[in-house]
Formats: C-alpha cells, sequence, structure tokens
C-alpha cells in the first residue's frame, strides 16, 4: 500500500510557476514540464515622475502586483498547490531601493528610467574612472546603474542614506517577501555596476568609489540557487505550499533573450519593449575598448554583450498620453488598442516623414555612448507635417538608435547568421518593416513575442534538472513569419541614418550638463 508522501509525489506534476517583473507589469505563467503555458496573468503598476530626471515606484505596489498575478494564474490554471514543483522570477535590471534594519522599504525603487544622478556620473567621467568601473564591471558608467544612484542618495539625502541598512534590487525585495531570505541572483545584479562581472561577486574598488560596504549589501548566489520553501503567509494567500522550491532565476534582460530561441553566438537578439535592446551570447566576459558596449551575466557560465536604449516603446507612450487624445478616442470606438491606432496613422506618412527627424532621446542615452544627459530633438518641423509624420519619425528614429547599438556588437563578434525580434512592437508590422529596412537584414519574428516568461520557466526546469538543454526553445517558441528588407528602401534608410548621426554629434554638446545634482 502506498504511503501518503507516495501519493502527495505521484500527484504534484511537476509544474512551474513563472514571474517577469518588468518595467510597467508584472506577468506570471503555469508551464508544465513540456513547457506548454497552462494560464497566465498580467498585473499593470505604475512609474512616477516626482521631479526632472526621476523616475520611481512603490515596492509594496510592485509586490502586490506579483502576488496578485500568482493568484491569478493560479485561479485559472485550476491547479492545487500540490501539482506546483518550483516557483521562479526573473526581474528588470537597474533597479535599487533601500531597506531598514527589518526589512522594511526606507525608499522607492528607482528604475532605468532615473537619471538624478548625471552630474555625478558627469564628475566621475572628469576624474577618469570611467576605463576601471567598465574592466571590472561590465557597465559603462551612466546614472541608470544602481552604483550611482546610491552615490547619489549618500551625497544628496544623507539622512535616507542613514536610514538604510542595505541596499537592494526591487528582485531581492520580493524574494524576500516570499520566503523569508535575503539574496541578489548574480545575473540581475550584474547589471548594478557594483558586481565584478569577471569573479561574479560585490567588486570592493566599485564599492568604495560608490560610498558603501559589503556590509550593506545582499549576499550574491547562482540565477539556479534553489531556495527551500515559501512563508507560510503567502502559501496560504496564494494557494502553493510552504515547501514550494523556488529557483532564484536570472534577469528579465537575459530571459527575454532566451525565450526568444537566441541560444548560441551567431544569433541576435533585438527587442524593443518600453526600452531597447540588442544582445549578443558569449561564452566569457567581452569588453569593447571604445566602451561601447554591456556585459552582463546570464547564467550557467554564459553571459552577454549588448547595447541598449532608453527610449523604445516608452516614445509610442508618451506621445499617446500627451499628443495622442484623437487616437485614444478612436481606439475606443474601434475596440482597439491605442498604439494599433498610432501604427496605422504613421502607415499614411511616406519613408522618412517628409524630411522630419525624431532624435529619440527623451529619457536620455544609454548605449553606444552613455549620455545621460542627451534629449529628444525634433528636426526639420514644417507646416505640412501632421500626426503621421511625427509618429512615423519617432518609429523611425527609435529604428536608427537600434542600428547604432547594433554596429559595435558587429564589429566585436562579426555579423550574426539570424536576427530574432521580441517585445510589444513586433505587434505593429510597419515597426517591424521599418527595422527590417533600417538594418538590411531579415528579422524572424515569434510565435511568442514576449518571451521572458517562457525563457524563466525553461531556465528553471534546468535548474531542477529536469529539462537537459535549452535548445528546446527553438521549438517552444517557433519563428511565426520573417520580415524581409526591400533593398530600396534600405539604400534609402541608409542615408537617413546617416543624416540622423550628423544631427547627433551637432547636437550632442548642447545638452551639457546645467544641472547640480
Amino acid at each position: 500500500m502506498k504511503s501518503r508522501s507516495d501519493f502527495i509525489k505521484a500527484i504534484r506534476m511537476g509544474l512551474v510557476l513563472a514571474v517577469d517583473i518588468g518595467t510597467g507589469s508584472c506577468r506570471c505563467a503555469l508551464y508544465n514540464p513540456e513547457l506548454k503555458c497552462l494560464s497566465s496573468a498580467a498585473v499593470e503598476y505604475s512609474t512616477l515622475y516626482p521631479k526632472p530626471d526621476w523616475a520611481e515606484q512603490d515596492p509594496e505596489a510592485v509586490y502586490s502586483s506579483v502576488i496578485k498575478a500568482i493568484e491569478e494564474t493560479m485561479a485559472k490554471g485550476a491547479q492545487g498547490g500540490a501539482a506546483i514543483d518550483a516557483l521562479t522570477l526573473d526581474c528588470s535590471v537597474h533597479t535599487v531601493m533601500g531597506l531598514s534594519k527589518d526589512g522594511s522599504p526606507v525608499t522607492p525603487v528607482l528604475t532605468w528610467e532615473d537619471s538624478r544622478a548625471r552630474s555625478l556620473v558627469t564628475r566621475w567621467k572628469q576624474q577618469n574612472k570611467g576605463s576601471d568601473v567598465y574592466s571590472l564591471t561590465g557597465c559603462p558608467l551612466h546614472p541608470m546603474y544602481s552604483s550611482a544612484k546610491i552615490a547619489w542618495w549618500r551625497e544628496n539625502q544623507p539622512e535616507v542614506f542613514q536610514k538604510v541598512k542595505t541596499f537592494v534590487s526591487l528582485k531581492a525585495f520580493i524574494l524576500y517577501r516570499l520566503t523569508g531570505e535575503l539574496l541578489e541572483d548574480q545575473a540581475t545584479v550584474s547589471g548594478s555596476g557594483l558586481l565584478n562581472v569577471n569573479t561574479l561577486d560585490w567588486d570592493d574598488g566599485v564599492l568604495s568609489l560608490t560610498g558603501i560596504s559589503r556590509g550593506q549589501l545582499a549576499p550574491v548566489a547562482m540565477p539556479t540557487y534553489i531556495l527551500k520553501g515559501l512563508r507560510r503567509e503567502i502559501a496560504t494567500r496564494t494557494g502553493l505550499l510552504p515547501s514550494t522550491r523556488l529557483v532564484l532565476g536570472s534577469s528579465d534582460a537575459a530571459m527575454s533573450s532566451l525565450g526568444s530561441g537566441t541560444i548560441s553566438p551567431d544569433q541576435m537578439t533585438v527587442m524593443i519593449g518600453t526600452s531597447g535592446a540588442v544582445r549578443r551570447l558569449i561564452d566569457r566576459p567581452a569588453f569593447d575598448s571604445q566602451q561601447r558596449t554591456f556585459c552582463y551575466y546570464l547564467g550557467n557560465r554564459v553571459w552577454f554583450a549588448g547595447g541598449a536604449i532608453n527610449n523604445g516603446g516608452l516614445m509610442l507612450r508618451w506621445f499617446r498620453d500627451n499628443l495622442g487624445e484623437r487616437a485614444k478616442q478612436e481606439a475606443q470606438k474601434r475596440g482597439e488598442s491605442p498604439y494599433t491606432v498610432l501604427s496605422d496613422y504613421a502607415a499614411k506618412a511616406p519613408p522618412g516623414a517628409d524630411g522630419l527627424l525624431f532624435l529619440p532621446f527623451l529619457a536620455g542615452e544609454r548605449s553606444p555612448y552613455w549620455d545621460g544627459n542627451m534629449r529628444g530633438v525634433l528636426l526639420g518641423l514644417s507646416l505640412h507635417h501632421g500626426q503621421a509624420h511625427m509618429i512615423r519619425a519617432l518609429m523611425e528614429g527609435v529604428c536608427y538608435r537600434i542600428l547604432s547599438v547594433s554596429k559595435p556588437l558587429d564589429e566585436l563578434f562579426g555579423v550574426p547568421k539570424e536576427v530574432r525580434v521580441t517585445g510589444g512592437f513586433t505587434r505593429s508590422p510597419l515597426w517591424l518593416q521599418i527595422l527590417a529596412n533600417v538594418l538590411g537584414r531579415e528579422l524572424l519574428v515569434l510565435e511568442e513575442p514576449e518571451g521572458s516568461v517562457l525563457g524563466a520557466a525553461a531556465f528553471a526546469y534546468h535548474a531542477l534538472g529536469m529539462l537537459d538543454s535549452l535548445t528546446c526553445l527553438l521549438d517552444k517558441n517557433p519563428v511565426s513569419k520573417a520580415i524581409h528588407p526591400e533593398p530600396e528602401l534600405h539604400r534609402f534608410y541608409t542615408g537617413e541614418f546617416e543624416r540622423y548621426m550628423r544631427v547627433y554629434w551637432k547636437m550632442k554638446e548642447e545638452f551639457e550638463p546645467i544641472h547640480s545634482s
């Protein structure tokens, strides 16, 4: 006769609950060992902009959204907690917040959009700190990194700084609330500017520059590390068992590439969501002599080099919220997303938007020149230009940015054999075609355009020893269509990109720091 423990093992189906904590929403999905999604849910939360250059989130609001997404996914899946073998998380990089001695938040979460430390970073650059920091951490000096934000707190809000016992990422805070253990995963904090990308441990030299010690940070662990059990109150609320394992997991950037089926160095991932990025997998840390690229850790002794832009879908969101009232009204009538309507408007304007050029730097610049002071420019505006021209110029400007960050990667690692695209922009056929024409490359669009949750689930199964190889992701998220460049328009956009770069360098000096920290 089978024991009760044998019965529990029999009904445990080996399901994994994967949670992707992004910039604007939390997505949760339940997967079986064949990586089939059984149920999913998404919960949005907001970012506050209380002052110019500031971007903050309420950590309690994000945590509540994570719990709600788990609850809704569990309810839709109609699976009992005994069926869930493990929970795993990925989270956006470049977040930081402060915790008190009792683990409660002292500060809001500062997101990657926050550039309040740009004057401080300019000072570090003038002191020639950049090369040393980059060679140690893989992170060029920039105000988005936690190192700069913590130093800003120390210099500008010493009363807040003194109240903080531990500086953590948003992911570490969520993990602490779920398990009672305070840990950072090496992948997420490889984008903090504080972790040595070679040793995968905190770097004492960079900590000294920032003005903190190891004791003010949480311990780091491998992304494959498995925590044993959830807090009982969390288990009761979500329907999970207290014994549910938690795979520490990686970053959303890493899981986005993995979930898109990017598993080898000769593939390139292009992601345009709120922000945007171009990434290549590598088997050891690699650096650019001109510091145009970053180098972060993925897990399993795999790193990824790349370039990122602050202003991706964020640009369309800005237009929707500030100039898109007509589009929002029309979307409501049509029962469609405002972004679909905005894309339809843009399709009415010709390539090049009749000479209108948009440098999309509303939230500053990351790669390839890491200028947090750069801001947006709309050039060539004339009486005949309308809303359609502005939206098209915006989309084209984002694509020029993607080309500018992909070029250094081609120089370092060679031209990739294939380009996979992911993120919300893949829902716009126009934007996809513009990018294909700007890059002059075939783009492979995936069946699941936002693969972070899938990547996180596969990574967790691999960590649990239930998945031998991640190559299965090529089949689990297959290519749904290919977007081919149009040769004539590629030649046209090559000329437009040269114009874009001329304007960029002319305008760059106009955005030197004018505010003190």
